[in-house]
């Protein structure tokens, strides 16, 4: 386990599924933090609580309609360790995932749903 690596989860709602996934997130010792609906304009960096990054001044409208996952320094056999273990708990993982990148901390958190959102569809087209 890795002290920096952190889930961040967006739209979920307080369910069992939600409790399993944070259940099973525990006992691999990752932090979670559940980001609020107003989180939408946030940079991501800035919800990771990255140096460098300020709450958003931004009003835009929130069109984030689906849950969010977001992985903070888990990529590899981590990652797939981790999907393996929600699976095996049986949990619902969101079809929206993503890996925070260099380049993505610095998008809003609304701009990484659309690009998701975008590859999604191209890739189930």
């Amino acid at each position: 386990m890795n002290k920096d690596e952190i889930i961040l989860l967006y739209g979920f709602k307080n369910n069992e599924n939600t409790e399993k996934i944070l259940s099973v997130l525990k006992a691999v010792h990752i932090k979670v933090k559940i980001l609020n609906e107003g989180d939408y304009n946030e940079k991501v960096g800035y919800l990771l609580g990255l140096k460098g990054f300020n709450k958003s001044t931004d009003n835009i409208e929130n069109t984030i309609q689906n849950e969010l996952m977001i992985f903070q320094n888990i990529k590899g056999k981590r990652l797939d360790f981790v999907l393996d273990k929600l699976k095996e708990n049986k949990c619902i993982i969101p079809k929206f995932k993503s890996v925070a990148t260099p380049f993505n901390i610095h998008w809003s958190l609304k701009l990484l749903y659309e690009t998701m959102k975008k590859e999604h569809s191209a890739l189930n087209s």
